[in-house]
């Protein structure tokens, strides 16, 4: 014996008195027009680069081993790299911080797409790592190493 079970958000449903589904509402919604989904990963995107505006903060570079690096942006760097050495089972190393905005964190992001492998995580890759040394390098560093954020 086979059930078929249809989620709620196809069931009919009464507008108005009217008995209609899904198809009617796109109808509705799209003047009568064939209904193409919004690219949520574009919207997605466009909403973190707006969200936050210029508010500054930074733009921290942190991965352990050989393995991912993630970036990120915050206003509390101590926190921020303490509630992440509590979430990895791996000790964490602050590869590069700069102070940035939202934005910019945005811009990383963009600029190592072709390294994403989830949420704020990229591959280590040469690229990656020429910036982290750049930062290192060129960019007034900020006196909040990991080690003195995890302990004290």
């Amino acid at each position: 014996m086979s059930v078929t079970l249809t989620p709620s958000f196809l069931q009919p449903f009464e507008i108005n008195g009217r008995k209609t589904g899904p198809k009617d509402i796109n109808d509705m919604a799209s003047g009568g027009k064939t209904y193409t989904p919004p690219d949520f990963e574009v919207i997605r995107r466009a909403r973190r680069f707006d969200r936050g505006g210029d508010k500054q903060g930074v733009i921290y570079f942190v991965g352990y081993g050989d393995g991912p690096v993630k970036i990120g942006f915050t206003t509390n760097l101590p926190f921020r790299l303490q509630s992440l050495q509590t979430a990895c089972p791996y000790e964490m190393d602050l590869l590069a911080q700069r102070l940035g905005t939202p934005g910019d964190e945005w811009k990383y992001h963009e600029r190592f797409r072709s390294a994403h492998i989830r949420g704020e995580w990229f591959k280590r890759t040469a690229a990656l790592l020429k910036e982290v040394t750049r930062i290192n390098t060129t960019l007034t560093r900020l006196s909040t190493p990991l080690q003195e954020s995890a302990h004290g």
